[in-house]
């Protein structure tokens, strides 16, 4: 029974003395991981704000890219992703990317193609731009 006793009484110094130092090494490790938190959010930030310095040079580059093969009128709205009837088949290309498909007949009168971007089509003769609809159209 004593030597029971010895061991509840050591088993309890010892859970005392290590119980705060465990509970100071959580604190320590949370203020820590607190502290790396922040960091990673200051640099979040800072890459958020260079990401969106980038993707202004990158639409000003472009636009001057797109006025200098363009034209300063024709380049401008590719540059915005306007659409308008006479636009070329690669002014398309640079103004919204690739289309989802695109369908071709050679007829005797010319080419004629239709791109196809969602739920718009776009209709092309001798590659020029003439006519566009959406499906919205069909459904009314």
């Amino acid at each position: 029974m004593k030597y029971i006793l010895t061991l509840i009484i050591m088993y309890s110094i010892i859970i005392g003395q290590t119980q705060p130092v465990k509970k100071d090494s959580l604190q320590t490790t949370k203020k820590i991981s607190k502290e790396l938190n922040e960091d990673l959010r200051d640099e979040i930030n800072e890459l958020k704000k260079l990401r969106d310095s980038l993707q202004q040079k990158l639409q000003s580059e472009l636009r001057e890219l797109y006025v200098l093969r363009y034209g300063q009128e024709d380049g401008a709205k590719v540059a915005m992703g306007q659409v308008w009837t006479g636009m070329t088949e690669e002014m398309m290309l640079d103004s919204w990317g690739e289309p989802d498909s695109i369908t071709v007949n050679n007829q005797n009168w010319g080419k004629y193609s239709q791109w196809y971007y969602g739920e718009i089509t776009y209709f092309f003769k001798d590659g020029k731009l003439f006519e566009w609809e959406s499906e919205e159209n069909y459904k009314n």
